[in-house]
């Protein structure tokens, strides 16, 4: 324990896998709230609010060690200093700037910060859109925003312009999230404390049908893959691994992660569980996988920021060098990867 690893009330974890970043391999912890007296350590109970910035060995890059970073317009814009005010988080995979939501009646926002300048203003994503109450956000690989808006209704924003995905009563709840599976499609997570009518885990196709849900409705051997002993999905977190089409979902106090495999003739996605984690406590508050496919979590209930080695066949990850540093021509040798052991 290193002291740099508790958050007194974290909301989200994100990490930057675009290689052709400057910022790759940076990791971004959304600690919504200030520390209070009845954190779990002296680094939960003073902690100040605000983005943290951490890189690939885990050391934290803020300015002030323990103080958040949040953006020079913060005081006029975001004057809810609750834990919806950092709610969710995600990182655009062509500018690398990192989003989140501002989940707050009557002024909800998506917020974009520079990482050369997280300090600097920020930038509403949704300006002047109709979008009542952003809650959940991601990207997919063309940089294309997505929105989960006042619960219920999923939208796409290129270029300023709006689209409506879908909009359907499965989802309830506002703690809840969105991720790409990088075939146009969505998988959202969502709050449930038991399996019910409102789906804890639900996949919407590219054509923006839902063609995968989990509810009390769904097959056995579909609800036996989220027992209960805890909650069934408390919070509502899951990331995808496009690379491996690997999904982690975070419920009954673990992450566990599913092989997923899509039908070539439908596309209906189906699970197969890999791993779980040991018991990290009730709250599972951010979930996310870096370029070499290792899981980070975040948890309020141990306010506690982890990572775990993910195992693979050659636990070896190769990553492509950036264009800007590769020598081609003449009689130079060109430098094509560079390969990074992660045993």
């Amino acid at each position: 324990n290193r002291g740099i690893y508790n958050f007194y009330l974290p909301q989200d974890v994100a990490v930057d896998n675009n290689p052709e970043s400057d910022y790759f391999g940076r990791i971004y912890v959304a600690e919504a709230t200030d520390g209070a007296d009845d954190g779990g350590s002296e680094r939960a109970d003073t902690q100040k609010r605000g983005i943290f910035v951490y890189d690939q060995e885990l050391n934290e890059l803020n300015p002030t060690t323990n103080v958040g970073i949040l953006p020079a317009n913060a005081a006029e814009l975001m004057t809810d200093a609750s834990r919806q005010a950092l709610h969710r988080m995600a990182i655009n995979p062509v500018n690398n700037h990192v989003a989140f939501c501002y989940n707050v009646e009557g002024a909800s926002a998506v917020w974009s910060m520079d990482p050369a300048n997280l300090g600097g203003d920020a930038v509403n994503l949704i300006e002047g859109l109709a979008i009542t109450k952003a809650t959940a956000l991601c990207f997919d690989k063309e940089g294309a925003l997505y929105v989960m808006d006042n619960i219920n209704t999923i939208v796409k924003v290129v270029s300023g312009e709006l689209t409506t995905i879908i909009q359907d009563g499965t989802w309830g709840n506002q703690d809840l999230s969105l991720v790409s599976d990088g075939r146009g499609g969505l998988w959202i997570a969502q709050n449930r404390w038991n399996i019910d009518t409102h789906s804890l885990l639900t996949h919407v196709n590219a054509a923006g049908k839902i063609d995968f849900k989990v509810t009390v409705d769904s097959p056995e051997e579909i609800k036996s893959l989220f027992p209960q002993d805890a909650n069934a999905s408390y919070r509502g977190q899951c990331a995808y691994n496009v690379a491996e089409d690997v999904l982690a979902f975070g419920g009954n106090k673990v992450v566990a992660l599913f092989k997923v495999t899509y039908d070539a003739e439908t596309g209906v996605p189906a699970l197969e569980k890999l791993h779980v984690t040991p018991t990290l406590g009730s709250n599972i508050d951010g979930v996310a996988f870096d370029y070499a496919g290792d899981l980070y979590v975040v948890s309020a209930s141990v306010e506690r920021f982890y990572k775990f080695a993910v195992p693979t066949d050659e636990n070896t990850c190769i990553v492509p060098a950036k264009s800007s540093l590769v020598i081609t021509g003449g009689t130079a040798t060109s430098v094509d990867n560079v390969a990074i052991s992660v045993d």
